[in-house]
């Protein structure tokens, strides 16, 4: 996807959750604005004045024009801005690009502006359509945009604050060489530039809900000359707290949602991380660096299902131990490797991809990891925590082929989060021991395309029959193994699939032919069971579909590979030899 698409869908999705959400205090605004002299309302006032005329649903009367405005002024407002790259430069481009890309979006959409107020104000005022017909007819085309000259005076210098604002308390707090903040430092910067701005641009808010309302054909000036006469300098601030409120926290939501956000601990481990890049040698290539962290994750967890194949714990303290520094070092070199990649100029889709399916099987081998440590056994915890992983990490390769962007956390926990609690839970059982997890406690309260997650919920689905019910399930108790590994193998195969998609640009079609080795195996051991009759013992057919798994994922990930090797012309675990000057 286009990153200009890409942040135009994030401003309109940001845009409108906001506008929901804040919808009420917008009607607030225009019913105090609408009023002069003696009828003014303060906020208790308005609120019990609207909830007796319509009721609570009244509260969000004119919501329909107000998501067609946000959703999409915000999307040409956050489009432009990438366009524009105003996050990137001086304060002074900074407030020139955010003016410009509001000026744009708020002549678009400033037919809609006139209908949401005059729908917000009068409650019988419930069709679009009607309210474009009427305004056309009574006052004709230029009608629309009725209001159109405050409403630039307003939106421009707001915009225009704002992100100056923003981005300059963004880079005094984070830095200037800090390219991703956490959430706390993106809201919170939002809140106090929000606040800044609104009270700043306020009176042209009055001015142009009075002429959208009004229609009585003065220009803003006379506008604001009679309002001046009439109420004083109060009248250019109805409204102000609804509006303060709304804005600022709609604005600081939507810019929050629109910059993305690492978590603290990314953040702080990226010194860490740049640190450590620097002890590799350049003749190191960065795939080489992602298998060695695969292979230690890989030996750590045949080491622990070694002491124990039914993952029912009983392993010695250094067992543990050593699964928690390998997953560190796995950690350290997943993060690195990139690094590493950028350090000796061979990025390639291959080191994408290569690094994505690594991630994919280390999923799968840290969720075996912690079933041992937490002795979950032949327990439905196993396969439901398996699940999960799975299903999260198919879940993020399906957003990355989609959106383009690839999500690792929600800003304040995330996949390094994860990683790390399970080291912290592996050196703890290391301590205390695997029984630990079983102890009761004391408390017992304490205890876009949907067709492409078929494949997923097939997974899970045949993956639940054969851990639930009939002969499978005889397996699955005495040597779950044998059913979680090649399940698994599935997750990993079809996120592999999802990376391998989304790097060389083809659509990423279901696929169920990955199915069929799944509905085989259930239908050899499920089917003759109903019947009656015997054609081959649960256990043998398990172990044959483990075969099958395994062998159909190494021949997808050996092929794509070697492919991808060759279309490139590079060298998957080497470096070419650099030419001499």
């Amino acid at each position: 996807m286009d990153k200009s698409w890409k942040h135009f869908s994030t401003g309109a999705v940001s845009g409108g959750l906001s506008a929901i959400a804040f919808q009420p205090l917008d009607v607030i605004r225009t019913h105090q604005q609408g009023k002069f002299g003696s009828e003014v309302h303060n906020v208790r006032q308005s609120v019990q004045f609207l909830l007796a005329e319509s009721g609570v649903p009244g509260l969000w009367r004119g919501t329909t024009p107000t998501l067609l405005r946000v959703c999409g002024g915000a999307g040409l407002y956050f489009g432009m801005l990438e366009q524009l790259q105003v996050q990137n430069r001086d304060a002074v481009s900074a407030f020139l690009g955010g003016a410009l890309a509001r000026s744009f979006a708020g002549l678009v959409m400033s037919p809609l502006t006139i209908v949401k107020a005059r729908m917000e104000w009068d409650a019988s005022n419930r069709s679009i359509v009607a309210q474009f017909r009427s305004l056309v007819a009574t006052y004709g085309w230029q009608g629309l945009y009725r209001g159109v000259w405050p409403t630039l005076l307003r939106d421009v210098p707001f915009s225009g604050l704002y992100v100056t604002l923003y981005t300059r308390l963004k880079n005094t707090v984070g830095g200037d060489n800090c390219v991703h903040h956490p959430v706390a430092v993106n809201f919170s910067c939002g809140v106090v530039a929000g606040v800044s701005a609104t009270v700043l641009v306020h009176p042209f808010d009055v001015v142009k809900t009075r002429m959208q309302l009004e229609m009585n054909g003065m220009t803003v000036r006379a506008t604001m000359a009679k309002m001046f006469a009439d109420e004083g300098v109060r009248g250019f601030l109805r409204g102000v707290l609804p509006r303060v409120f709304k804005r600022t926290l709609g604005t600081a939501i939507t810019w929050t949602m629109y910059d993305g956000s690492y978590t603290f601990l990314d953040l702080q481990l990226n010194h860490f991380w740049n640190a450590m890049v620097e002890f590799l040698p350049l003749w190191m290539a960065p795939n080489l660096v992602t298998l060695t962290g695969t292979i230690i994750v890989i030996l750590t967890t045949v080491l622990l299902l070694a002491i124990s194949p039914n993952m029912e714990g009983g392993a010695p303290g250094w067992a543990y131990v050593l699964s928690g520094v390998g997953l560190f070092v796995y950690q350290t070199l997943d993060a690195i490797d990139g690094k590493q990649a950028r350090r000796t100029g061979s990025s390639s889709p291959l080191g994408q991809l290569f690094d994505h399916g690594c991630d994919a099987l280390s999923a799968l081998l840290n969720c075996l990891t912690a079933c041992v440590a937490f002795s979950a056994g032949n327990s439905t915890y196993t396969f439901a925590g398996l699940s999960s992983v799975s299903v999260n990490f198919f879940a993020a390769q399906w957003d990355e082929y989609h959106t383009g962007t690839m999500s690792c956390g929600n800003g304040y926990y995330g996949v390094t989060e994860g990683q790390l609690t399970l080291i912290v839970c592996l050196l703890l059982t290391a301590a205390v021991g695997d029984d630990f997890w079983l102890t009761e406690p004391l408390l017992p309260f304490a205890s876009i395309t949907c067709g492409q997650l078929v494949p997923v919920a097939a997974v899970i689905a045949g993956g639940y029959l054969s851990m639930i019910v009939g002969p499978a399930r005889a397996v699955y108790l005495s040597h779950p193994l044998v059913l979680v590994g090649p399940f698994g193998l599935n997750f990993v195969l079809m996120s592999s699939r999802m990376i391998v998609c989304h790097m060389s640009k083809v659509p990423f079609s279901m696929q169920s032919r990955i199915l069929v080795p799944l509905a085989a195996y259930l239908v050899v051991v499920y089917v003759p069971s109903a019947a009656g009759i015997s054609i081959a013992s649960p256990m043998v057919a398990s172990v044959v579909y483990a075969g099958v798994a395994t062998a159909v994922y190494i021949h997808y990930i050996l092929s794509a590979v070697f492919e991808i090797c060759a279309h490139l012309k590079i060298h998957l675990l080497t470096l070419p030899a650099k030419k001499s000057e």
